[in-house]
């Protein structure tokens, strides 16, 4: 009991309590599921990741199924569903040693203008770790792209051994391979005509333009 309130205890592995998950009453099941996936963090996410969220907070009996109904019902989620994509080939491995070993950076573009005048999005990904960082920019100019990653990523995080993106000119431009050889970063760039190079960019855009698609509003301009 706390302040009037039931928990449950959450016990690890080797059985000491690790968490409290509110057991939360029948009357408001349903609007926490609802917060949990589509609230500031949630972005409507699947079932897997609405589960994980939702069971660091609370618990009852019969939640998976719960989420499992209420996911189904979710508006936004079903006007954007994707169907099965075709099969491909086998995948191949990045090899990468650590975390911030490399990083991948890449532009989508165009998007709708927003309020605040931003139209393109400079997505960064480590593909070791798939941390990643999706940063807003007015422009794709070269010299926009790289003071956002100095101040934006580099003053951040510090330096990386290398440095991969494709051969379009706001990412391997000039100025861009001048401040790589300035920082010791090792540029990379992708072979003509294969973005499989790179993967892990390429594949955060499907999920970006997915959690996208799902919370803009009708005009687009946020």
């Amino acid at each position: 009991m706390r302040d009037g309130v039931v928990y449950r205890v959450n016990f690890n592995r080797v059985g000491k309590p690790c968490a409290l998950q509110l057991l939360v009453p029948l009357s408001l099941r349903a609007e926490l599921i609802d917060f949990v996936h589509s609230g500031l963090t949630g972005s409507h996410v699947g079932i897997a990741k609405t589960m994980h969220q939702l069971k660091r907070r609370a618990w009852w009996l019969g939640l998976k199924g719960d989420v499992r109904r209420q996911l189904k019902r979710c508006p936004r989620c079903s006007r954007y569903h994707r169907s099965a994509l075709p099969r491909q080939g086998p995948l191949q491995p990045t090899h990468v040693g650590a975390v911030f070993d490399r990083l991948s950076i890449d532009l989508t573009e165009p998007h709708p203008k927003s309020r605040r005048g931003h139209a393109y999005i400079l997505t960064v990904v480590c593909p070791f770790s798939k941390f990643c960082e999706c940063l807003p920019l007015r422009n794709k100019e070269a010299v926009t792209v790289a003071r956002t990653l100095v101040e934006k990523v580099f003053c951040r995080y510090g330096t990386f051994l290398k440095l991969l993106s494709d051969r379009g000119g706001e990412v391997d431009s000039q100025i861009i391979r001048e401040l790589c050889q300035l920082l010791q970063i090792d540029k990379l760039r992708t072979s003509a005509y294969h973005p499989f190079c790179n993967a892990a960019c390429k594949r955060m855009h499907r999920t970006l333009n997915t959690l996208l698609g799902k919370v803009v509003s009708e005009r687009q301009n946020d």
